[in-house]
């Protein structure tokens, strides 16, 4: 009888400094290309002349503990330099030049940024500072960096795996994503019936021409539909294999960049499948990097004490904070709200529930209808002609705009709505003012998607001016 190999628990928390470097680099793209989508609307949505103003930030926002440096100022002056001192900080942490103190300013501003307007934050904004928090007790800078060549004639002692409690932190980050919003999703929608994908790529907010079509497919997306639950709930356990990781990690990393790369083709998701690329990269074992090492095997220094222990502690109270939102009354005695400061000040609060437990049902698209003073009549949101049949593909301009009009129309939204068409008339007026806006309504035309049948339509009145 054959016998099972020797379980080995230390590869289940190693990085190799490699991977880590290309996450480096990777998380550090992300960062920039997510400043550059946001540098048009930086006066929209992040000064006090945009749609949320700090005075209604104070009095809207509900998390008590979030800090942020953006709201010392409310001019788009201010909030332009510190756009330019965060990108300065991501391309740093993207050569590798500094690099902790690099990832220390570049998560401080993503917190800051993310902090001054909750309206338009995502998925891939919270996984996105969380990996951050975990990096900043990582060597970025071992591998592939300008801190490694500075390093001389030291570089043959640089560190070729990095195994602490920072590097189980962040490895086990990023298979909660996946085991949270797995155990969510058990729904029929999902594991029986098989539709959920169908409503995902029926929702126009997301779909791009290749899920367009892919919905069209109903013979594979049950298939796929339940492979996607699978490989969530067990790629996570694979992962972290006693036995063979290497060869465990190197099938779950290529499933997971495969499933990434389909929701990018057919789905627009912001930033997120990015940063997930980011987090997969560190699963990536040595041997893909050279099928024989060229150098021994150089562990990292360990973290002090304390921070080990700062690190332990947090990552405690992260598994229990991500096991009460599946749970709420089972967790909550071991992790009460009253705690909530404990994770949501270094901003490690999260929730993994994409498309959980079954995907929207409702979808729609906007017209903020405006007549000007010289009678034109123009759609504030586009600034051409209003059109109040459904748009021909995504009806919103980026990630940014589809968060903030999306929310918009939920329950929660409804108090931003006369501020949202009052900073679009702003918006308006400050760019024409020869054509100043003298009346305008905020119209959601609501749709409602039917398995098997045409979706429902009817338009709704959000708000007036005057």
């Amino acid at each position: 009888m054959r016998r099972l190999p020797a379980i080995d628990w230390a590869p289940l928390a190693t990085i190799d400094t490699r991977s880590l470097a290309l996450f480096r680099i990777i998380i550090a793209f992300v960062v920039i290309g997510d400043l550059a989508w946001r540098l048009p609307d930086l006066n929209f949505f992040m000064t006090d002349a945009g749609a949320l103003p700090r005075v209604d930030l104070w009095r809207l926002d509900n998390n008590h503990y979030s800090w942020s440096l953006h709201v010392l100022s409310g001019t788009w002056a201010w909030q332009f330099i510190l756009w330019m001192v965060h990108l300065a900080a991501a391309v740093a942490l993207a050569l590798g030049w500094r690099t902790r103190l690099a990832t220390i300013f570049t998560w401080v501003l993503c917190v800051s940024l993310q902090a001054r307007n909750y309206q338009i934050v995502q998925g891939g904004d919270v996984l996105l500072r969380c990996l951050l928090f975990w990096a900043m007790f990582l060597p970025l800078g071992a591998r592939a960096s300008v801190d490694a060549w500075r390093a001389g004639p030291h570089r043959g002692t640089m560190p070729t795996i990095v195994r602490n409690a920072a590097s189980l932190a962040i490895l086990l980050q990023i298979s909660l994503i996946y085991l949270c919003t797995g155990i969510l999703k058990w729904d029929p929608a999902w594991h029986t019936q098989g539709s959920a994908l169908w409503y995902a790529l029926n929702l126009d907010q997301f779909a791009t021409p290749i899920g367009r079509w892919l919905r069209t497919q109903e013979t594979w997306l049950p298939w796929l539909t339940r492979g996607t639950l699978g490989l969530e709930l067990i790629g996570p356990f694979l992962a972290f294999m006693p036995w063979r990781n290497a060869h465990f990690r190197s099938v779950v990393v290529l499933a997971f960049f495969s499933l990434h790369l389909g929701m990018l083709a057919c789905l627009e998701l912001g930033p997120f499948p990015y940063v997930c690329f980011a987090g997969w990269a560190l699963f990536i074992p040595s041997h893909w990097w050279s099928w024989r090492p060229t150098r021994p095997v150089a562990l990292a220094p360990p973290l002090t004490r304390m921070s080990e222990f700062v690190v332990l502690l947090l990552l405690a109270y992260v598994l229990l904070w991500n096991a009460r939102t599946i749970n709420f009354a089972r967790f909550a005695p071991l992790f009460p709200p009253v705690m909530n400061g404990l994770i949501e000040i270094p901003r490690l609060d999260q929730m993994w529930s994409m498309f959980a437990p079954t995907p929207l049902r409702e979808d729609g698209w906007y017209v903020a209808r405006a007549e000007l003073g010289d009678g034109t009549v123009i759609d504030l949101i586009t600034g051409m002609a209003p059109h109040e049949d459904a748009p021909a593909g995504a009806p919103y301009a980026n990630e940014r705009w589809r968060k903030y009009l999306v929310n918009l129309s939920t329950g929660e939204g409804s108090p931003w709505r006369l501020a949202a068409l009052a900073a679009l008339k702003r918006r308006w007026d400050s760019r024409h003012p020869q054509a100043p806006v003298i009346s305008c309504e905020l119209r959601f035309w609501r749709k409602t998607n039917r398995l098997g049948g045409p979706p429902e339509c009817h338009v709704e009145i959000f708000a007036k001016i005057p």
